[in-house]
């Protein structure tokens, strides 16, 4: 069920986005449904993000904040920036080839957000901790992810770069309010 712009969880991912600064041009669809969503659509131009991976990471132990969700779509966000059309063909160099671009673009995608939450004001550990959470091989529809652990490293390396510093990584997440967190959990009939 597509959520409309009235309910908690769909404000919270609104103004996420809004502090990311989502283009005006990218469509944002907030599902109430259980189904591990989050994607960058290219064809349709459109961020799907679903209280299912809210769930999903709760179930697997993270203690879910504003600044975990944020690490996710600023993802999907740097996606929908600069994503190129890495198509797959099922065959031979090509395959191979498309599939590194792929890899690629994983890295890239990381390694962007975490500039992309530093400017909003988002903890970049954050992205640490969802990669941490998320199991060792990804993959949707085909789509290749890098190795996690190799996502992982790149990405505390880059937290760790003093060359090029991002903002202070000590302030505290933010708490989501415990009514949605409840929820979100599907512990409670929050609406």
């Amino acid at each position: 069920e597509i959520l409309p712009e009235t309910p908690e969880f769909y404000k919270i991912i609104k103004d996420i986005c809004t502090r990311l600064d989502i283009p005006d041009s990218v469509t944002l669809i907030v599902l109430d449904s259980d189904e591990i969503l989050a994607f960058y659509a290219m064809e349709a131009n459109t961020i799907v993000f679903s209280r299912g991976i809210c769930k999903y990471l709760i179930d697997r132990g993270l203690k879910l904040t504003i600044d975990h969700i944020a690490a996710i779509l600023a993802h999907e966000i740097e996606h929908a920036t600069e994503l190129i059309d890495v198509e797959c063909h099922r065959g031979g160099i090509l395959y191979r080839a498309k599939d590194q671009q792929k890899i690629a673009e994983e890295y890239r995608a990381d390694s962007e957000s975490l500039a992309r939450l530093s400017r909003a004001g988002f903890n970049r550990k954050a992205v640490v901790e969802v990669l941490h959470t998320l199991p060792l091989s990804l993959g949707r529809y085909g789509i290749s992810h890098p190795e996690q652990i190799d996502r992982i490293r790149r990405v505390e390396g880059r937290i760790a770069d003093d060359e090029h510093p991002l903002s202070d990584t000590t302030k505290e997440m933010t708490p989501i309010p415990e009514e949605l967190y409840d929820w979100l959990s599907k512990n409670s009939d929050y609406h």
